[in-house]
């Protein structure tokens, strides 16, 4: 796992070498998995330790949905832009490939485990501080994103762009659905 996170770190200084190797390796699929599940998880269960109930704080749907909601939209995001790379563009994608990239770039998103370790010990920072560091995050992975379909399909500035955009407006529709099932009417796009 350890090596995984140095790649990982590697990868979002893209580095091509290993860009190229978390393309190809199969065992990089449950580890891209890893990385975006841990993250909300490790958030959810330090948002836990504020309760006076403790670890059973952490399924609550108000607590648990609205920090898994959009890690699961955006894994489900990274499968939905192969499927726009191949129906839209006719290029030949390998569906995993680019999910394991993308997920390992979205180790950026651990920045937000520092906002709730912060409010653990009392240094409250804001809702609206959670809001800058998810979306800087979500603007970074997406800059690589382009960056990386840039190098490796050569498309057009402007098919790049069609990409980027209807992987981002499909994160949010993705997000509002699965928010609107999951927690109700009272679920939020921001924290």
């Amino acid at each position: 796992m350890l090596k995984e996170l140095k790649e990982a770190l590697k990868l979002i200084q893209f580095d091509k070498e290993v860009i190229s190797s978390i393309v190809g390796r199969k065992s990089a699929t449950s580890y891209g998995f890893l990385i975006l599940f841990a993250i909300p998880f490790i958030s959810i269960f330090i948002v836990a330790l504020n309760y006076s109930s403790g670890i059973g704080a952490m399924f609550s749907r108000f607590r648990f949905w609205p920090l898994m909601i959009p890690f699961i939209s955006l894994s489900i995001v990274y499968f939905l832009e192969s499927f726009y790379l191949k129906k839209l563009f006719k290029i030949k994608i390998n569906y995993l490939g680019l999910f394991r990239v993308l997920s390992h770039a979205s180790l950026v998103f651990a920045v937000i485990i520092l906002f709730f370790v912060l409010n653990l010990f009392e240094f409250r920072l804001g809702d609206n501080f959670l809001n800058i560091l998810f979306y800087s995050a979500f603007t970074f992975v997406f800059v690589f994103n382009y960056r990386f379909l840039d190098l490796v399909f050569n498309l057009k500035q402007k098919d790049l762009y069609t990409v980027i955009f209807l992987s981002v407006f499909s994160y949010f529709i993705v997000n509002l659905i699965l928010g609107d099932l999951l927690v109700g009417s009272s679920y939020r796009l921001f924290f």
